[in-house]
C-alpha cells in the first residue's frame, strides 16, 4: 500500500477516534441531541413506586412496558404528562417535570381502588351516626307516636333495637355517641329534653359517673375553665369562650373539644400554649398516630399538622359536606358529600380522585385501619350499610 493511502486512513481513524471518543463519553453521561431546541441536553432520571406495586406506568414517547417500582434513566427534560394503571384501581394522572441532570422521584404513589361498595347489611334507619371505633352504628326507626333506637354490629352484620322513646313525626331528633363510645345521647331539639342511655337501653341518669371524662369543664361568668381531671388537685388547663363544649375525643394529652357556638378545639394539656386549634366547624377528624387534624364547617375543608403548627386551606365545596377522614398514609383525605366520595392527595400536585358518584349518603367513616369505608345509604335500590375498599 502506498504510504499516501496509508496516511488517509491513518488520519481517517484518528479523525474519528477524537470525534467519536467524546460522543461515546457524552452519550454514556446521559447527552442527548434535542431535536426540539436543536441543542445537545443532559437527560434527566425519573423514579416512580407506588402503593400497590405493579402500577403500569405510561409516558409519552417512551415504549417501555414497565410497572412499579420503575427507573427511567435517559428521560430528555421537559413535562410529561404521566399515567400509572392497574386493574381494579383508578389510573392516577399527574404532570411530570424531568430536569437536566436531576432526578425526580415519585415516590409511594396512593392508588385507589375502583371497586362498587358490597352490602353489610340492608336496614331501614334514620339520623344515622357511627361509634368513635366505627364498629357500631345507631340509628332511628321514626313511627307515628315513638321513635326506635337501633344499634347495628358491622362486625357480624346484626341489627338490635335497644329503646323506645316517644316522639312526633315533626320532632327533630338527634344522636351521638359519647366520646368512649358507651354512651348514646337522643337529644329532642324540639323540646329541648335529652335522654342519655347504655348500649343496652338502659337510661343513665348520671353520665359524668357512667364514662368518666379525663378532663372537667368548669363553666364561670366569664369564661369555660377546662381542667385535668387525671390529677387529684385537677390543675387548670386553659379557659374558653363561654359555650357548652363536648369532650368528643381524647388521644393522650390531647383533647378535641366541640363547642355549642359550632367551635371546634384542639387541646395539648402539656403545651406551654395548651390551645392549638381554635376553628369553626362541625366536622373533624384527628388522626394522632401521623400528628394531623382535619375539619370542615360543611364548606370548606383546612388541616393542621401539629409537627409544624401550620393550618394549610385545602379547597372549597360547592356541596355540603358530611364528612372528613384521613388515610392511614397521612398524604390523603377522604371527603364525603350526600352524594359522592372523593379522595384529596395533599402533595403538590393536590390530585382528587373520585371514588364512588353513584349513591345516597346518610353517614360515611372509615375503618380502624383506615384503608376502608364505610357508608349508610342508597346504592343500587337498597338501603342499608356498604363497605367501600379505598386502598390496598
Amino acid at each position: 500500500m502506498r504510504p499516501v493511502f496509508r496516511n488517509i486512513i491513518f488520519t481517517g481513524f484518528a479523525t474519528a477516534f477524537l470525534v467519536g471518543a467524546p460522543l461515546v463519553v457524552l452519550y454514556t453521561a446521559g447527552y442527548r441531541y434535542n431535536t426540539v431546541n436543536g441543542h445537545i441536553v443532559r437527560t434527566g432520571v425519573l423514579t416512580v413506586s407506588s402503593l400497590p406495586r405493579g402500577a403500569s406506568v405510561l409516558i409519552p414517547n417512551y415504549s417501555q412496558d414497565k410497572k412499579t417500582p420503575a427507573i427511567f434513566s435517559r428521560i430528555m427534560p421537559g413535562n410529561y404528562a404521566l399515567t400509572l394503571n392497574r386493574e381494579a384501581y383508578h389510573d392516577w394522572q399527574a404532570n411530570v417535570t424531568v430536569e437536566s441532570g436531576r432526578t425526580t422521584a415519585l415516590g409511594e404513589i396512593l392508588l385507589f381502588h375502583d371497586l362498587a361498595p358490597t352490602l353489610v347489611a340492608a336496614k331501614d334507619l334514620s339520623d344515622t351516626t357511627p361509634s368513635p371505633d366505627g364498629t357500631l352504628l345507631v340509628g332511628l326507626v321514626r313511627g307515628a307516636s315513638a321513635a326506635a333506637v337501633w344499634v347495628m354490629d358491622l362486625t357480624d352484620a346484626t341489627s338490635t333495637m335497644i329503646t323506645e322513646y316517644p316522639a312526633k313525626p315533626s320532632d327533630a331528633l338527634q344522636l351521638s355517641w359519647s366520646q368512649g363510645g358507651s354512651l348514646i345521647t337522643l337529644a329532642n331539639k324540639t323540646s329541648g329534653v335529652s335522654n342519655i342511655f347504655t348500649l343496652n337501653g338502659a337510661p343513665v341518669n348520671d353520665p359524668v359517673t357512667a364514662e368518666a371524662s379525663p378532663f372537667l369543664l368548669v363553666k364561670n361568668n366569664q369564661a369555660v375553665e377546662l381542667h385535668d381531671a387525671r390529677e387529684a388537685a385537677q390543675p387548670l388547663i386553659g379557659f374558653l369562650p363561654l359555650a357548652d363544649y363536648t369532650v368528643a375525643e381524647v388521644d393522650n394529652n390531647q383533647v378535641v373539644l366541640l363547642g355549642s357556638d359550632r367551635s371546634i378545639y384542639l387541646v395539648d394539656v402539656t403545651a406551654k400554649n395548651p390551645i392549638l386549634l381554635s376553628a369553626k366547624g362541625t366536622i373533624y377528624d384527628f388522626a394522632p398516630t401521623v400528628g394531623l387534624f382535619a375539619w370542615s364547617d360543611g364548606i370548606e375543608i383546612h388541616t393542621f399538622d401539629l409537627a409544624s403548627q401550620q393550618q394549610t386551606f385545602i379547597t372549597r365545596q360547592s356541596k355540603a359536606i358530611i364528612s372528613v377522614a384521613w388515610h392511614a398514609s397521612g398524604r390523603a383525605l377522604i371527603v364525603s358529600t350526600n352524594d359522592d366520595v372523593r379522595a384529596f392527595e395533599l402533595s403538590e400536585r393536590k390530585i382528587v380522585t373520585s371514588l364512588l358518584a353513584d349513591a345516597t349518603i346518610f353517614s360515611f367513616w372509615l375503618n380502624a385501619a383506615r384503608d376502608t369505608g364505610y357508608f349508610y345509604g342508597e346504592y343500587q335500590g337498597t338501603r342499608g350499610v356498604f363497605t367501600l375498599p379505598i386502598t390496598k
